[in-house]
């Protein structure tokens, strides 16, 4: 069964959403729950209408409603912030799903030229847009492939083997992530550890990971994107190696999560934690 991420605050604090009429939800919860991976649906409001248990007309109405949500041609649409609302940008080559999403992408370069666009102007490629290139296609002198190879690191530690470098000062990484200034930043920080923290409590709180232990792990990230030695993109990291502990066959799904974070980031546990704070 596929699962996915979603944000229950739009019932509350999305203006936008909270304006659309019943079958206007609707048929957005349709679209998040039915688009691909990529999210690209072909569009077909008979069978949807036929799924939701509404008319064609009604649902064709619904449609236009919410087109504020997608970008289109004849045939497909594209939900411009689903891959970024699952965690999945910015894309890269070295993780398996995202693979597969840039399989899907490359059957929809119209759209997928578009939504990259708008992508940059939200800030969602974190100051890579070189990861959104087409294989043969250059911008400067970087494909996809290479651009995807050189941003595969998470920004921690100086010269590890994963190519990430430390990030000297905080300006930098503001201007990296396309922040003006330090309270945007942190507000950003805010937003991901929160989301970070909704998506451990869904997937691993029922598996037995302490929340105290995963109260160090936050402030160990926090810390960490605070001092530059960490990009911001490094919460959606850690929320793709709790999906991958939570969907694993292992019986110790805590542990597992536990371990590839310290694997990928240097955090050893409380005692390392307090002593990093103390210096």
């Amino acid at each position: 069964m596929t699962r996915r991420f979603t944000v229950i605050e739009k019932w509350t604090d999305d203006k936008w959403f909270k304006s659309l009429t019943a079958s206007g939800k609707l048929m957005f919860l349709f679209l998040c729950e039915n688009c691909d991976a990529a999210g690209i649906w072909e569009i077909d409001t008979q069978e949807a209408a036929y799924r939701m248990g509404l008319n064609k007309e009604i649902a064709e109405q619904a449609l236009v409603e919410i087109q504020k949500c997608y970008i289109r041609n004849e045939r497909f649409l594209m939900l411009v912030n689903f891959l970024y609302h699952q965690g999945n940008l910015p894309l890269r080559e070295n993780v398996g799903a995202h693979r597969a999403i840039l399989k899907m992408l490359e059957k929809h370069r119209d759209l997928f030229t578009r939504a990259k666009e708008i992508w940059q102007q939200k800030g969602y490629v974190l100051g890579a847009p070189s990861l959104f290139d087409w294989p043969g296609e250059s911008k400067g002198s970087v494909t996809l492939t290479e651009g995807l190879a050189k941003g595969s690191g998470i920004g921690i530690g100086k010269g590890n083997s994963n190519g990430s470098t430390i990030t000297n000062s905080k300006d930098k990484l503001i201007g990296d992530c396309g922040k003006t200034n330090l309270l945007d930043l942190d507000l950003e920080i805010a937003r991901r550890r929160n989301k970070l923290a909704s998506t451990i409590d869904q997937l691993l709180h029922p598996h037995g990971i302490e929340k105290q232990t995963f109260k160090h792990i936050l402030s160990y990230l926090v810390q960490q994107v605070q001092t530059g030695r960490a990009e911001l993109d490094i919460f959606d990291k850690v929320s793709q190696w709790a999906e991958q502990a939570a969907f694993s066959n292992v019986s110790n799904k805590k542990g597992l999560f536990v371990e590839k974070v310290k694997q990928e980031t240097g955090f050893q546990g409380q005692k390392r934690l307090l002593k990093s704070c103390s210096s």
